[in-house]
């Protein structure tokens, strides 16, 4: 039953995706996740870990480790 409904959702959703593409709706790619947490800590830890700058310093690098540790 399954692979069935596997089957049948992959279909499903190529069918929609093509006819999507062929009306011309534009989906926003960027379209972000907004996760609220309850603790302030909870959020700021969020945007260390969500941060993938790749132009950081060693240091600063060794930093957000060190800051992601303390939020924990």
């Amino acid at each position: 039953m399954t692979k069935v409904f596997q089957e049948s959702y992959c279909q499903q959703v190529h069918k929609q995706e093509l006819e999507r593409q062929l009306k011309g709706i534009v989906v926003n790619e960027e379209a972000k996740l907004t996760i609220i947490h309850q603790l302030e800590e909870r959020n700021q830890l969020q945007t260390v870990l969500c941060d993938f700058g790749t132009n950081l310093s060693i240091q600063e690098v060794t930093q957000r480790k060190i800051l992601a540790i303390n939020l924990m």
